[in-house]
């Protein structure tokens, strides 16, 4: 008996023969010719890397390529602007806003102890709201400042290796 051409359950099949049980016609549902999706007979798992270049092999060393080369001076004094000082300023910045920052708020913690000590003399409960007001206040406005300049350097930094990675790509693609 013969099924018809077009019947959707015979592809691929001559004279309507139906493959044996647990077996898979060629070229249907999982069965990958070799070479197929992008591999090379024999490198199973490897992929090329980026642009058609020869991927690295695992675990190999890799080169970085940084922009950032030379001196702070040298840098501070290419008027190219070809090497960023930026990214070398900012973290030094931000070790300057910690401890500016940490000096402000020991001094004003230490400040508002001593008023509110002294503010006991006149009134207990203004002294006690006043002091744990300061062992309260302080430490969270302290760490919220010290938070947002954090987060305001890491933006400034992000702008920098945006500038970095993509005046990379533009050097490697120019090769």
């Amino acid at each position: 008996m013969t099924t018809p051409p077009n019947d959707p359950f015979n592809q691929g099949q001559p004279d309507g023969q139906q493959p044996q049980y647990g077996q898979q016609p060629e070229g249907q549902y999982g069965y990958q010719q070799p070479g197929a999706y992008g591999q090379q007979p024999g490198s199973y798992g490897q992929q090329p890397g980026a642009y058609g270049q020869p991927a690295a092999a695992y675990g190999a060393p890799q080169q970085p390529q940084s922009l950032d080369r030379g001196s702070f001076f040298s840098a501070l004094f290419d008027f190219k602007f070809d090497k960023m000082v930026a990214t070398r300023v900012i973290p030094v910045l931000y070790l300057i806003i910690t401890i500016v920052f940490t000096i402000a708020a020991v001094g004003i913690f230490f400040a508002g102890i001593i008023s509110s000590f002294s503010l006991m003399g006149d009134s207990v409960v203004g002294g006690i709201v006043s002091l744990l007001l300061t062992l309260i206040i302080v430490p969270l406005v302290y760490l919220i400042y010290l938070t947002i300049a954090r987060v305001s350097l890491e933006l400034y930094i992000s702008v920098f290796k945006i500038s970095q990675n993509t005046a990379q790509i533009a050097q490697n693609t120019a090769k």
